[in-house]
């Protein structure tokens, strides 16, 4: 055993890598997702807020951020990550090419109230 190890390191540079096995024939097993916790007792809360009368840039824009893609405000949007933003209203998610990042004009929500019923 010890020679064969001395011959694996030798051969791979003094790295050993570890060796797969076929996954041929074996019947994949899917984990299931847990119960949504928002699917039962949702409450809809009517919400104000206030867009920026200025545009900023959406590399201005930190993670999380709240904005929406024009001046009227009229759908909201959190940016994810550098690239990526998911738009509130109707989940659908937008990327952002490299290029158009520096440039992009987006206008940030700058006041958010909630109010219950």
């Amino acid at each position: 055993m010890d020679n064969q190890q001395n011959n694996l390191s030798t051969a791979n540079s003094g790295v050993i890598f570890p060796t797969r096995q076929s996954r041929k024939g074996v019947k994949r097993q899917w984990k299931d997702l847990p119960p949504d916790p928002l699917a039962e007792g949702f409450e809809e809360h009517t919400a104000h807020y206030i867009v920026g009368k200025t545009s900023i840039t959406w590399a201005g824009l930190a993670i999380g951020a709240i904005f929406s893609r024009s001046k009227s405000g009229k759908a909201l949007h959190v940016k994810l990550d550098a690239g990526h933003a998911i738009c509130l209203d109707t989940g659908e998610q937008i990327e952002v090419a490299p290029k158009h990042r520096p440039i992009l004009q987006v206008w940030k929500v700058t006041s958010i109230n909630t109010t219950t019923t």
